[in-house]
């Protein structure tokens, strides 16, 4: 939402089914064996990124490739 500059109400019905409860990664191993290690924060990243589709999606609209 913050990327997209959008605002909006979340309602949480927990008589429905919830799905898996984590995806998160543990990068250790990954960062232990190639030494590599991201500099981009998520949020930005993640800003960027939209940032990045909205420009191509107006792109196209325009008649764009």
């Amino acid at each position: 939402c913050a990327a997209a500059g959008k605002r909006l109400r979340l309602t949480h019905d927990l008589d429905k089914p919830q799905g898996v409860r984590g995806r998160n990664s543990d990068n250790a191993g990954l960062r232990k064996v190639t030494g590599w290690q991201p500099t981009t924060p998520l949020a930005e990243g993640i800003r960027r990124t939209y940032q990045w589709i909205s420009g191509e999606v107006a792109r196209r609209a325009a008649g764009g490739r």
